[in-house]
C-alpha cells in the first residue's frame, strides 16, 4: 500500500531550508483530511514515516517539525523519536494545564526542542516560555502590522528573565516577498509559506500488519505486566511488525552495543516503557491494508522452515535463521532492493550477508549456513526438488526430514491464520 506524506520547508533569512514540517495526508489530495482527529493523524504520520524508513529520508537529514496534540503530549509520543531528529510543535489547541506543563518541561530537560504553534500571547503560557525555543506566528491571523506590542513583550520578557538562550521567531504563511522583507525587519528568524514553497507530496510504500495481530498486541497493553515472550511470539509471525521494530531500534533512541539477533533481544533493549509506547502507536494508527497476505504467509513459512532446520544442524543459529526468513520477503513488500532495505536495519552480519547473497548482491560463499538454509527453503517452496536436495547435502541434513519440516511449517502457518481469523470474528 502506498502512503502519502507532505513536507513544507522552514527557511532562514537567506531562504535556505533548515527543517521541514511534516504534514499528514490520507490520499492524493494535498490537504489535511476534514474531520481527522489530530491525535490519530500524528500517530499515523509517525508510523508512515518514522517506522517505515526513518525521518531523515523525508527531511534530507534536517529536523522534522511534527505537530503534537494534547493527547499526544500526555501519552509521550515525542519520546518515540530522537531529540536530534524532531522539533516538538505544540498545537494551538493544547490547553496550558499543569499536566501539559510538566510534559513540556520534561521534554526540554531530555534535550527536545519545543515550538509553540500559531502562538497568541496569554498569561497562561508565560510559565512555558523558559522551555520553548521557537514561537510560530501565523501572520494571516496576527498581521505583521499588529505585532509591535508582541515584539516589545518578548524584549521585556528576555530582559526580566535574563534569558541566555535565544528565543527564535518563525513567521508562518508568508505568501509574498513584501511579507518576507517585513518579517525580517521585525526580527523573525525563520519563515514558512507559499512564497517559498507549497507542501511537497511524498509517496512511499507502507507495510501491512494484520488486524488480529494488532488486537493481540493491544490486549498485551491491557495487562498489568506485559510479557516480552508473548509479545515476541506475535512479532515472530508478522514480518511487518519485525520490520517496523528494527527501524525503530535504529532511530537513534537506543545505545545499541551489538547487532540485534532476534525479536526478544530487541524488546529487552527497549524496555517495558518503550515497548508499550511502540505498540500503542501501531495499534492506534490502524495499519492493516494493502499487500496480499500471501507474501506474509511465505515469509512466515520460510522463517519456520529455516528455524526448524537450523535447530537440527546448528542450534545456535536458529533465532537468526527465523529472523532471516521473515526479512527475506521485505523487498517484495516495500518494492525496494534488499541492499536498500538492509541499509537502515541493524541486524547481525550473518543475517545481512545471507540476505545479500540471496539477492545476488555479494558472493554466495559469504552467505554461510544461513544463506544455504534460505536457499533450501526457497527451492522447496518452488518445487525445485533437485536444488533442494543439493542444499540438503550442503547442510548435511536428510532431504526427507527437511521436506517434513517444510510441511510442518505450512501447517503452522495455516493454524496461525485460522487462529487469527477466529480471533477477529469473535470481536
Amino acid at each position: 500500500m502506498n502512503v502519502v506524506t507532505a513536507r513544507q520547508a522552514i527557511v532562514n533569512k537567506k531562504a535556505h531550508a533548515v527543517g521541514y514540517e511534516l504534514l499528514f495526508r490520507d490520499g492524493e489530495s494535498n490537504s489535511f483530511p476534514i474531520g481527522m482527529d489530530p491525535h490519530a493523524a500524528t500517530g499515523k504520520l509517525i508510523n508512515q514515516t518514522h517506522l517505515n524508513f526513518g525521518l531523515k529520508e523525508i527531511t534530507d537529514g534536517k529536523r522534522a517539525f511534527i505537530n503534537f496534540s494534547e493527547k499526544c503530549l500526555l501519552e509521550d509520543y515525542p519520546y518515540l523519536m530522537s531529540p536530534k531528529d524532531i522539533i516538538v510543535e505544540v498545537l494551538e489547541s493544547v490547553t496550558p494545564s499543569d499536566a501539559v506543563f510538566n510534559k513540556i518541561r520534561n521534554l526540554f530537560h531530555n534535550g527536545y526542542i519545543i515550538a509553540l504553534d500559531d502562538f497568541v500571547y496569554s498569561s497562561e503560557w508565560a510559565r512555558f516560555l523558559p522551555f520553548v525555543k521557537i514561537i510560530k506566528v501565523d501572520i494571516t491571523q496576527t498581521p505583521l502590522d499588529s505585532l509591535g506590542s508582541f515584539m516589545r513583550y518578548l524584549r521585556d520578557y528576555k530582559a526580566k528573565t535574563n534569558r541566555k538562550n535565544k528565543l527564535y521567531l518563525l513567521a508562518e504563511r508568508v505568501e509574498t516577498h513584501a511579507e518576507f522583507v517585513q518579517a525580517k525587519k521585525l526580527g523573525f528568524d525563520y519563515f514558512q509559506g507559499y512564497f517559498f514553497c507549497r507542501p511537497e507530496m511524498r509517496k512511499y510504500k507502507d507495510v501491512d500488519i494484520s488486524q488480529s495481530t494488532l488486537l493481540s498486541l493491544y490486549q498485551e497493553l491491557c495487562r498489568r505486566e506485559i510479557s516480552f515472550d508473548r509479545i515476541a511470539g506475535h512479532f515472530r509471525n508478522d514480518e511487518a511488525l519485525t520490520y517496523k521494530l528494527l527501524v525503530f531500534m535504529n532511530s537513534g533512541l537506543f545505545n545499541i552495543s551489538k547487532p540485534i539477533s532476534d525479536v526478544r533481544h530487541a524488546l529487552s533493549y527497549m524496555g517495558e516503557v518503550n515497548v508499550r509506547k511502540f505498540i500503542s502507536l501501531l495499534t492506534t494508527s490502524e495499519i492493516s491494508k494493502g499487500k496480499s497476505r500471501e507474501i506474509f504467509r511465505i515469509g512466515t513459512i520460510r522463517a519456520e522452515t529455516c528455524e526448524k532446520a537450523a535447530r537440527a544442524i546448528a542450534p545456535g543459529k536458529a533465532q537468526e535463521a527465523f529472523m532471516m526468513g521473515l526479512l527475506s520477503v521485505l523487498p517484495s513488500i516495500l518494492d525496494r532492493s534488499m541492499e536498500s532495505v538492509l541499509s537502515f536495519l541493524k541486524v547481525t552480519d550473518d543475517i545481512k550477508e545471507a540476505l545479500l547473497a540471496d539477492d545476488k548482491q555479494c558472493d554466495k560463499a559469504k552467505g554461510g549456513i544461513l544463506y544455504v538454509l534460505l536457499d533450501a527453503a526457497k527451492n522447496v517452496e518452488k518445487g525445485s526438488w533437485f536444488n533442494t536436495s543439493e542444499c540438503c547435502k550442503k547442510l548435511n541434513i536428510n532431504y526427507d526430514s527437511f521436506c517434513a519440516m517444510y510441511s510442518e511449517s505450512i501447517k503452522f502457518s495455516q493454524k496461525y491464520e485460522l487462529a487469527s481469523a477466529n480471533s477477529v470474528s469473535k470481536q
